[in-house]
């Protein structure tokens, strides 16, 4: 039976078209009217949204609510309305489902009328469903747009196109509605800038308006109405939302997407697809154990982390497995709420999961799969030596060093039971990183290999509203940055921390691992029913509700690797497939939690798995690494010799040889001296 009930239900759209003689929607025929006619369904499914729009309608609004439904697991009901007037058939089809939320555009409100409507169902409005009308520019006309408010809005204007900074601000008050986003400003330039005139006395609250020279104009508003609340939207694009995109100009859009993702949270609350809580995690690449590691002294961060509350996660080169000091590890024994390990490739080598066939005039060499495996095994094989000699747990998270890995490889991640990987492109390498904008509104993807790939962010260079923008999404925001982040101070990330945590108070600061365990987003079917879906095959399962409940999970798997067992609390659990997914059911108490694992069948052997350090081009390269980061990067010209790193390879290696040949010829000079003194 509960197979049934958590698949998606897949609805195609309902078009109706109303025929008859078109009739003007004049001012004094108030909007509640067809209100109550929307209101009045007796149903059960509230995750469905009633979305109407007209024939003359922009294809753009059409493709915001699809998209933004589909982003939040919502059904549509999808009703074009013609010029005309409203009858008892089209009340038949729509008592059908009760809708958790409405969606009408400028348009299709002027097509309907009110004839019918009042002796119909002016006495059955009792159920509460938020209405947005959306599409509204100061073409609409001043007379409907002040009927159809109740008289709080006056009218519409347009703002002129002018090479002036523009920002789409959202009120810090409607925090209620605008969530993690409330207080942003966003830079936006169109053409189609629409704002509202408000009437003096208006009893409309503004979540989101324009800012230009000072002066702010609202352009999304809403009003509450007996046990409803109407939304007013203007007109905020002339771009499609088809086709693909490349993250930055994703980054540029979200706010057109915005006000929609914000109402339809906001009206259908636990229905839609959440995260339980928001989770924030900090990540230092290539850093080994030792006090201290170029600008970095971990002592020192930890009397930071504590001031400013956040966790700090050591993307661990394997290859160090041997090497951490006694005074480093203990700080990660005693703290570990404050530090973590994750893994960071294998050796480091300069691109050591890079394409599989040489390329021409490649910069890197190629490396084959059956290489990349080998690394990928013996990660683990020197992890679980170091986690053995120095007692300190490890996430099976992977974090590729310098870019992501073609796809094959994360197939061999799933196949060895890494929980994720995460870099600052999850797409892989090789891939086309165009891709829908639905695609970048989720910093975690399954799309490639079926194996969770998440998205991460530089910290210097993120800034508030990006931090806002991930939040709103639930998405994990996950930061990183190198030793030199601190080449100003120890100090550097506190402010990050604080920015983060005046935007969500309540974000939690978990290692990566954590954060791979809760890869999952929730929504409520029916009281006492969640539906799950998991993005890793290693969760933590939490009831976070006043009430027991249970929880059907949904986990994508294909053929291969294939699976060997699921667990659950380390106990083998049956499951069951439905095309390619498989399902299982859990019951769970208030603030009980359960974790759930999926093992996939593979040669694995760590009693087989070699870690030594054979290799002499590797010892030098982590050497000269070393180097660089404990001595060179400590001066400013060490610095702009490290500059030069990221640009082209050759010239540190050939500059760091001329400083150890130089440092050599210093060191020769003053033994030469001294032997002459002394004779």
């Amino acid at each position: 039976m509960y197979l049934e009930m958590i698949r998606s239900k897949v609805k195609k759209d309902i078009v109706i078209f109303l025929h008859g003689t078109p009739l003007r929607l004049y001012r004094v025929i108030p909007l509640i009217l067809v209100f109550v006619i929307l209101l009045s369904y007796n149903l059960h499914a509230e995750e469905k949204v009633l979305f109407l729009d007209s024939p003359t309608d922009s294809a753009i609004e059409k493709q915001k609510v699809e998209l933004t439904c589909r982003f939040y697991g919502l059904d549509i009901d999808h009703i074009v309305v013609e010029k005309n007037k409203l009858s008892k058939p089209l009340f038949a089809s729509l008592i059908q489902g009760k809708p958790g939320a409405i969606i009408i555009t400028a348009e299709a409100l002027s097509n309907l009328d009110k004839k019918d409507i009042s002796s119909l169902f002016i006495n059955e409005m009792n159920i509460k469903t938020n209405i947005l009308i959306m599409g509204l520019t100061d073409s609409i006309g001043n007379n409907n747009l002040n009927s159809w408010s109740f008289a709080s809005i006056e009218g519409a204007d347009k703002l002129s196109d002018n090479e002036e900074d523009t920002f789409f601000r959202i009120s810090d008050d409607e925090t209620d509605v605008a969530r993690e986003l409330a207080g942003q400003e966003f830079p936006f330039k169109d053409e189609r800038m629409h704002y509202f005139l408000l009437a003096k006395g208006s009893r409309a609250q503004t979540i989101m308006g324009i800012r230009r020279n000072g002066q702010f104009f609202p352009n999304f508003i809403r009003l509450t109405l007996a046990k409803n609340e109407i939304f007013f939207l203007m007109n905020m694009s002339s771009h499609e939302f088809v086709g693909k995109v490349e993250l930055q100009q994703y980054s540029d859009r979200f706010i057109e997407l915005a006000p929609l993702l914000m109402f339809l949270r906001y009206s259908l609350k636990d229905y839609a697809w959440h995260s339980i809580r928001d989770y924030a995690n900090f990540t230092i690449d290539d850093s080994w154990l030792i006090e201290p590691y170029g600008f970095l002294s971990y002592s020192g961060l930890l009397t930071e982390m504590d001031k400013a509350d956040f966790h700090t996660t050591i993307a661990f080169i394997p290859w160090n497995f041997n090497r951490s000091k006694p005074q480093v590890v203990s700080l990660f024994q005693k703290a570990p709420e404050r530090f973590s390990i994750s893994i960071h490739g294998n050796d480091h080598d300069h691109r050591e999961f890079y394409l599989y066939k040489k390329l021409p005039n490649g910069v890197w060499p190629e490396e084959a799969l059956n290489k990349q495996e080998e690394k990928i095994k013996q990660a683990i094989a020197r992890m679980e030596q170091f986690s053995k000699k120095e007692s300190i747990p490890y996430d099976k998270v992977m974090i590729f060093p310098h870019t992501i890995a073609p796809e094959m490889t994360l197939d061999l991640l799933k196949k060895y039971d890494y929980w994720a990987t995460v870099n600052t492109n999850n797409i892989p390498l090789g891939e086309d990183t165009h891709q829908d904008i639905e695609f970048f509104m989720r910093a975690v993807t399954l799309q490639f290999s079926n194996f969770p790939s998440v998205r991460r962010f530089p910290a210097y260079s993120l800034l508030s509203f990006d931090i806002a923008r991930e939040l709103f999404l639930d998405n994990p925001l996950l930061l990183y940055g190198h030793h030199d982040y601190f080449k100003n101070g120890i100090k550097e990330f506190n402010k990050i921390a604080t920015m983060i945590k005046q935007i969500q108070p309540k974000v939690k600061w978990h290692s990566l691992g954590s954060v791979a365990k809760h890869l999952y987003l929730e929504r409520l079917r029916e009281e006492g029913f969640y539906e799950i879906f998991s993005f890793s095959n290693n969760i933590l399962l939490e009831n976070v509700h006043q009430k027991g409940a249970t929880f059907y999970i949904r986990k994508n798997e294909l053929s291969w690797p294939p699976i060997k067992r699921l667990l659950v609390d380390n106990k083998s659990y049956p499951f069951e497939w439905q095309g390619n997914e498989i399902l299982i059911k859990v019951f769970l108490l208030p603030g009980e939690s359960v974790g759930i694992q999926i093992e996939h069948k593979n040669d694995l052997d760590l009693r087989t798995v070699s870690v030594a350090k054979n290799s002499l081009r590797i010892r030098a390269l982590r050497m000269l690494s070393d180097f660089r980061d404990l001595i060179i990067a400590r001066t400013s010209i060490g610095q702009a010799f490290i500059n030069m790193h990221y640009k082209n390879i050759l010239v540190i290696i050939l500059s760091m040889f001329i400083i150890i040949l130089f440092s050599f010829s210093i060191i020769a000079v003053l033994l030469f001296k001294k032997n002459n003194n002394e004779s």
